[in-house]
């Protein structure tokens, strides 16, 4: 009997222990805005949402998804060009 409470109690104060870390991590992101009821995220979105003149020059990365773009329309339009060479269309392509 005092061997099954050492064990009891050991797995009581390691669970203890796991809940104590898992709430702090758990309100310390909520705190950085990483999620949870923290609610800065749903502050900043509504701040970028106010702002109505984004044009697609003023994304990042407009350069690169500009040239991905072009490269899909002109599978669309010639496949066979693409295939000839070897080349499959990503299976996400058309979703």
């Amino acid at each position: 009997p005092d061997k099954r409470m050492n064990r009891v109690l050991t797995v009581m104060s390691h669970a203890f222990v796991i809940g104590l870390v898992l709430a702090f991590i758990s309100r310390f992101t909520g705190r950085m805005g990483g999620g949870g009821s923290g609610g800065s995220g749903m502050r900043k979105s509504r701040r970028l949402s106010n702002r109505q003149n984004i044009k697609f020059e003023d994304v990042a990365g407009v350069d690169e998804a500009k040239e991905e773009l072009q490269e899909v329309v002109e599978y669309l339009r010639d496949p066979e060009k693409f295939t000839r060479l070897g080349a499959r269309p990503p299976t996400g392509l058309l979703l």
